[in-house]
């Protein structure tokens, strides 16, 4: 009897632990990690879409975001989907522009243009990757500077590399949760002063980056991980996440390393430069390339992969993972990203953030 019974608590302790929601999967995790800080990135993109939702309410006119989709890809129409829904839950008004996959340049600029012209937009962008035939340099081009909120407009980008973003001013923090709290009782900001330079002034100055190498940041951020005087390696190059993350890393201060894969001849030479790394990201597409020999003891490791392998357990035959191998690293890392659940939420809560500011600086254009 006392077999069966144990026998069943077994069965029913394995058929509820399957059952779990993931967030708890993850805080078991955390508890096994015994070394690393999660760096929960579902928990804090929660905290500032909650902030996001508290300033849109606060302003006169609501916020637009629209995203151009060519083709009906499934993945990409699932990511369309969430950053729509996720507009429209901050208290944005959202749409989306849907075009066939065979439609020309000139059929995606028109949208562009339209959006462009339209004063309730403040946010433009275009799901990647676009069909082959379609010249996307020349797309991401066309959307004006300030309403650019993926920060892939060769203005945003170079303003970024002179360190003319105006990034981490906070328009409201002026010891209130009101983006107007530092203007008169009207709008009026005559007068208006910070310590350096005028309220509109700096509002003017900011342009918008790229989320996802933003969200890396501000979740070092959110945990109190030092940046300044530190050594970062970069791992990937990309226009979207390697090398915008390269140049917001040194504008903090840091040291920093970019790893080109092209570039070095073998991982031992990659994994030589890592082991010196006090922050690493990846953003290579290499699943569980990452391992614990790889970081030294201590390190902060930022997993910007999303890569699909094989998993016969789950529903759809595939499974999500990073480039680092979380389990594996989690055991000499002091703090770590999961995969999912780290970066991919903070990548949105940055958009919609990217969008209330282009709202805000659009107010003053018009005054």
């Amino acid at each position: 009897t006392r077999i069966r019974a144990g026998a069943l608590r077994a069965t029913v302790a394995a058929r509820a632990a399957a059952t779990r929601p993931r967030r708890q999967r993850q805080r078991q995790l955390q508890r096994r990690w015994l070394s690393a800080v999660l760096l929960d990135g579902r928990a804090t993109a929660k905290t500032i879409l909650a902030e996001v939702r508290q300033q849109t309410a606060e302003l006169a006119a609501r916020p637009g975001l629209a995203v151009v989709q060519v083709g009906q890809r499934p993945d990409a129409s699932r990511y369309v989907e969430l950053k729509r829904a996720t507009a429209v839950d901050v208290g944005f008004h959202s749409q989306v522009a849907e075009l066939g996959e065979q439609c020309s340049d000139e059929d995606v600029l028109g949208v562009i243009d339209e959006l462009n012209a339209r004063r309730d937009v403040h946010g433009i962008l275009v799901q990647l990757p676009l069909p082959p035939h379609l010249s996307q340099a020349r797309i991401l081009n066309r959307i004006k500077i300030e309403k650019d909120v993926d920060g892939f407009h060769p203005y945003n980008v170079g303003s970024l590399a002179l360190k003319r973003t105006g990034d981490g001013f906070e328009p409201w923090a002026t010891g209130s949760s009101s983006p107007w709290a530092a203007f008169d009782g009207d709008g009026d900001q005559s007068g208006a002063q910070t310590d350096d330079a005028s309220l509109v002034e700096r509002l003017a100055a900011r342009t918008n980056i790229a989320c996802t190498p933003r969200a890396c940041l501000e979740l070092l951020d959110r945990y109190d991980v030092p940046i300044a005087g530190r050594h970062v390696v970069v791992l990937g190059r990309s226009n979207v996440v390697g090398m915008p993350a390269t140049l917001m890393f040194l504008n903090r201060h840091a040291t920093v390393t970019n790893v080109c894969a092209a570039s070095v001849s073998s991982d031992d030479d990659v994994r030589r430069m890592t082991r010196q790394a006090d922050i690493v990201v990846s953003a290579i597409g290499q699943p569980h390339k990452v391992r614990a020999d790889w970081i030294k003891p201590g390190a902060a490791v930022i997993d910007v992969g999303i890569n699909f392998i094989a998993d016969p357990n789950a529903p759809n035959g595939t499974r999500i993972v990073g480039d680092v191998d979380t389990d594996d690293v989690a055991r000499v890392a002091a703090h770590i990203t999961p995969v999912p659940g780290g970066v991919g939420p903070m990548t949105v809560a940055m958009l919609m953030q990217n969008t209330l500011f282009n709202a805000i600086q659009a107010s003053f254009r018009v005054q």
